[in-house]
């Protein structure tokens, strides 16, 4: 369960990266890269997904707190910890646009790499 937690929160930060770094969204790229879901092999990041998916859906603010690693560094060259996390986020505000990307990211499919990283591929 430790494990599933660590690669979890793993998987939120390499979202939340991704979602960060893309500067364009093509339908190029869409089309050269069909959608696949690695997650559908094991169970356990299955359920895993579905239950953060839930909170992500309600934007319950409390359950996103359990999935966060406290140290979460969500930017490159600065930007680390929930509270700034949620700041950068406007999570907090109800024209939050975080509570739609994270449900993008995560209903798009992704990959298990050999190390059983989840990668999200938007």
């Amino acid at each position: 369960m430790v494990t599933l937690m660590i690669r979890l929160k793993l998987t939120l930060y390499l979202a939340i990266a991704m979602l960060l770094s893309l500067a364009i969204k093509t339908d190029v790229f869409a089309l050269s890269m069909p959608l696949v879901d690695d997650a559908r092999k094991d169970p356990s990041l299955q359920r895993a997904r579905a239950q953060l998916l839930i909170a992500i859906r309600r934007r319950d603010r409390k359950a996103l707190l359990l999935w966060l690693d406290p140290d979460i560094h969500y930017a490159h060259g600065g930007g680390a910890g929930v509270r700034d996390f949620f700041d950068n986020w406007g999570i907090d505000s109800k024209g939050s646009d975080f509570w739609n990307q994270m449900e993008f990211a995560l209903t798009h499919g992704g990959y298990l790499e050999k190390d059983a990283n989840f990668i999200v591929i938007n």
